[in-house]
């Protein structure tokens, strides 16, 4: 997804939890590792990351003072005024004022942060399991049935993603009643599930206990109501890729 629908998503996934809008701007976060090149969906798209990204972002977006000037803290200060003006955009599909503020809450943020992994593997692999496994997460069924690299390019033109986003963000589906800590713990699920190769259970469950220490939470809550909502949005895309890929065969 591009940098303006992954906070529309992470949007409704933070309404339908109850929790706070405002941390949608988090789901744009893991893109300041574009620069340089080398660390280019490595050193911001994987969990351990995720509580050092979210204080740093927190308070650069907060325009607080921050302790150390480090990868993030620079790339974070370069990013912040188009990562604002991107929200800006966002507000004017969804006329939420709540986006256009920074949350202070770790599990909003974590939810809307784990979001931009999930969403991304419909059009790259990440490693989230980094730096322990190497395995990448992606829709590789879904792949295999389309031209990979020519997908990429169409997909992210202006008028598919506009497409994409407006379907997607008016689903029906957002009308569930969802939990935030168990939105964390289905999306770690799937992106082991749609990891290749297989990544270990126990390393999985490492990160995740780490993870809900983190936001003070002791055990992970039943997931399967967001889990089966993930699959159910993953079908959705698939069928609308799908549809898309062919109809453009055709021409």
């Amino acid at each position: 997804m591009d940098l303006h629908t992954h906070p529309i998503l992470a949007y409704r996934m933070l309404v339908a939890a109850e929790l706070d809008p405002s941390a949608s701007i988090y789901a744009i976060i893991p893109g300041i590792d574009q620069k340089p090149g080398h660390y280019h969906r490595i050193y911001c798209h994987n969990l351990n990351i995720l509580p050092k990204l979210f204080e740093t972002a927190s308070r650069i977006l907060n325009n607080q003072p921050t302790p150390e000037f480090d990868y993030l803290t620079e790339r974070l200060l370069e990013t912040r005024l188009h990562y604002h003006s991107i929200m800006c955009n966002v507000f004017e599909d969804i006329k939420d004022h709540r986006v256009l503020a920074v949350s202070k809450d770790p599990l909003s943020a974590m939810v809307s942060i784990i979001s931009h992994f999930y969403f991304d593997t419909f059009n790259n692999p990440v490693q989230v399991f980094l730096p322990e496994d190497v395995s990448c997460a992606g829709q590789w069924d879904l792949w295999r049935e389309i031209d990979f690299i020519r997908f990429r390019d169409r997909f992210y033109h202006p008028d598919t993603i506009k497409d994409v986003r407006r379907e997607l963000s008016n689903h029906p589906l957002w009308q569930e009643q969802l939990n935030g800590v168990a939105l964390i713990t289905a999306q770690i699920r799937r992106l082991q599930e749609l990891s290749y190769p297989p990544v270990h259970d126990r390393l999985v469950e490492r990160q995740t206990r780490k993870l809900l220490a983190y936001i003070q939470e002791k055990q992970p809550p039943d997931d399967s109501l967001e889990y089966e909502l993930l699959l159910k949005l993953e079908n959705e895309i698939r069928r609308w890729i799908l549809h898309h890929e062919r109809k453009y065969l055709q021409k």
